[in-house]
């Protein structure tokens, strides 16, 4: 049966902690899919589960955009059907506080392999953004021919990014709470070839905070190994002020992932450096620290995770009071080796106060499968500190942080790897305001194999972000 989309709903909530939708479908042996957005000021709501028609459902994705003053969350759920769906309602069931609104969209899609659902090319690739953007994801690929592409984007205002160029709107459900909104819109595209290296870009800009994912399911079967590591789960900054010390909410979805932290720190005595990590089970260590500049320190810390850690709180702890800091979080899935061996990396650069910088460093690497992570972070930018990315580059995350006496602005950016790297040079898209310093770190992450598809993990090799 060829790919289609087999009947759809939406439902939103205010001021609760579930939001649900009524589905009916066709056919057997659906994918059902549920998109949920929730806004929540200061700390972002999750989704703990998804309940309804008796059905087994699994996590797929998440990605939080997260500013000064309030959240955006999306999440991915998906279960299997045995037979078709009558006026079935499926409820998802919010976790860590109310969020002043919901929105829900869900769907079935038929002629899936059910057993190993997920096409293994590059999704799910997650986005979070603050404002004034659109939603894009670059280097967008699929190992199979026959493929039913999603793009879903999540805001907290009364309007979402719009229909991709080549996409069809599945849904868009809109929850008015008693401060912002809630908006989740889904959009679909069937190929039946396999992409390589697309563009999929929102139909415009969102003024406010919002947060995308890009996945694809196959037709099947996918075999081989995943040609593109891909971005799994995102949502994990983090900012403070005039303070020590930070905590983060760190996750491990699968048993053998390594949870990262990257932080930029600034001082007008000058930033001071991370003095350590601290998190239930968990030992961290430093990977590269950037600390050229007099103003800022920007920095790469790691921990293996030997088995699943679920919303576990890391303390950051610095060697002195900062004026402003960013943090993020991320999973990669290798716990043993997850750094490419290569002394070409990783890669720093330090500039101090020139008006204008285009971070730029030369990397080689040994692996040919891996993931490079580029990170720069700005001390006391004029203006907005974010630049753009690198070429062939996906943001995962800008993380301001004017809310202190100075302030600090971090990007953390990523591209898929899928041959060795040598004397490659990795350069940010666009000249960023130096008012005051600022730094780049440019790594290198090899990917653990895995053919093994399905599941609440990511059926190929990839990294979360948590």
């Amino acid at each position: 049966m060829a790919l289609s989309l087999d009947g759809h709903a939406q439902g939103t909530a205010t001021t609760a902690t579930t939001v649900a939708a009524t589905l009916t479908t066709s056919n057997s042996n659906d994918i059902i899919i549920a998109v949920v957005s929730t806004e929540k000021r200061a700390t972002p709501s999750t989704i703990s589960g998804i309940s309804g028609a008796s059905l087994t459902w699994k996590f797929r994705s998440r990605v939080v955009s997260n500013s000064v003053t309030r959240t955006n969350t999306i999440e991915m759920w998906w279960a299997v059907t045995a037979s078709p769906l009558t006026a079935q309602t499926i409820t998802a069931t919010i976790a860590g506080g109310t969020p002043d609104a919901s929105s829900m969209v869900v769907f079935g899609v038929t002629g899936c392999q059910t057993s190993q659902p997920w096409d293994n090319g590059c999704g799910p690739m997650t986005l979070a953004l603050q404002s004034g953007t659109t939603p894009s994801f670059p280097n967008t690929s699929t190992v199979g021919a026959n493929c039913f592409l999603i793009f879903a984007n999540g805001s907290t205002i009364n309007a979402v990014t719009g229909t991709p160029t080549g996409y069809t709107q599945i849904a868009v459900a809109a929850a008015t709470g008693s401060v912002d909104y809630s908006e989740t819109g889904v959009y679909y595209k069937v190929v039946s070839s396999a992409q390589s290296g697309v563009t999929v870009s929102g139909g415009g800009s969102v003024s406010t905070e919002n947060s995308s994912i890009f996945d694809a399911l196959t037709a099947g079967p996918t075999t081989g190994n995943n040609p593109a590591p891909c971005i799994d789960y995102s949502g994990g900054s983090a900012i403070a002020t005039s303070t020590n010390s930070r905590t983060i909410t760190v996750q491990a979805p699968t048993a053998g992932d390594t949870i990262l932290i990257a932080s930029y720190c600034e001082a007008s005595g000058g930033g001071p450096s991370i003095s350590g990590i601290s998190a239930s089970g968990l030992t961290f260590t430093l990977r590269k620290r950037s600390h050229g500049s007099s103003r800022g320190s920007l920095e790469l810390w790691s921990a293996p995770a030997a088995s699943p850690v679920s919303a576990t709180t890391a303390t950051i702890s610095y060697s002195g009071t900062f004026d402003n800091t960013t943090v993020f979080t991320f999973t990669v899935s290798n716990a043993t080796n997850p750094f490419d061996p290569n002394a070409g990396v990783p890669a720093v650069e330090s500039n101090v106060a020139t008006g204008t910088w285009t971070p730029s460093v030369s990397i080689t690497t040994t692996d040919a499968l891996g993931v490079v992570v580029a990170m720069e972070g700005m001390a006391n930018p004029s203006t907005n500190g974010f630049g753009s990315p690198p070429t062939g580059f996906w943001l995962m995350e800008n993380v301001p942080n004017n809310s202190g006496s100075d302030y600090c602005y971090s990007s953390f950016t990523a591209q898929a790897q899928s041959a060795a790297l040598i004397s490659h040079t990795v350069a940010w898209g666009a000249s960023v305001p130096d008012s005051n310093g600022g730094e780049y770190l440019v790594d290198a992450l090899t990917i653990a194999l895995s053919t093994s598809g399905g599941g609440g993990s990511n059926p190929s090799p990839g990294f979360w972000m948590a």
